[in-house]
């Protein structure tokens, strides 16, 4: 499959959909530093929905940017391919279920867990493609060696950090980053 280089900027649209309604998210229901973003709109009905509708509007371009683009063009394995359908789907599932008290918090923080998981394979499968350019594999490497730190410090937490907000949020950013660095440096 050849990739279609319309889909290219679904990535940097994608990432200021997301950035831009997770900001609002903070603006408009703050909770503090020591939530992460699911709480933050996990007590009202309104930010739940707004929560769904910003993830189905983020996940379809960024499914049809690595669909359509990111794997056709670097002739990514089915591996990638894999993690990059477990991660999108349990992202999904997660922003259909909210954090709140009951069966549907731990299950979540499972969800969210898989999704945050997923893509540590696929940062790491990124930098160690020989068909992704020299400097953001370089950013992937450096990208995964954190991921897997916030993880480690998340682990020991419990999720609990006082910082898990600042910890979440660099955790996605960099994934992004390194999407946007080996789509566009060469």
């Amino acid at each position: 499959m050849l990739p279609v280089e319309s889909y290219k900027p679904l990535i940097l649209l994608s990432f200021a959909i997301l950035a831009t309604g997770l900001s609002f998210i903070l603006i408009k229901w703050p909770a503090g530093v020591d939530h992460t973003l699911s709480q933050h709109i996990a007590k009202r009905k309104i930010s739940i929905i707004f929560y769904i509708v910003l993830f189905v509007i983020v996940l379809v371009p960024l499914t049809l940017f690595f669909t359509k683009w990111f794997i056709p063009n670097f002739n990514m394995s089915f591996w990638f391919s894999l993690f990059v359908w477990i991660a999108v789907i349990s992202q999904f599932l997660c922003a259909l279920i909210p954090e709140v008290p009951g069966w549907t918090e731990n299950t979540h923080r499972l969800l969210a867990f898989t999704s945050a998981t997923a893509i540590m394979p696929i940062t790491l499968l990124i930098a160690l493609d020989s068909t992704v350019a020299t400097l953001p594999r370089l950013f992937a490497a450096i990208g995964l060696v954190i991921m897997i730190y916030s993880v480690v410090i998340m682990g020991k937490y419990n999720a609990r950090h006082p910082k898990v907000l600042s910890i979440q949020a660099s955790y996605f950013a960099i994934f992004f980053a390194v999407l946007i660095a080996a789509t566009y440096i060469n």
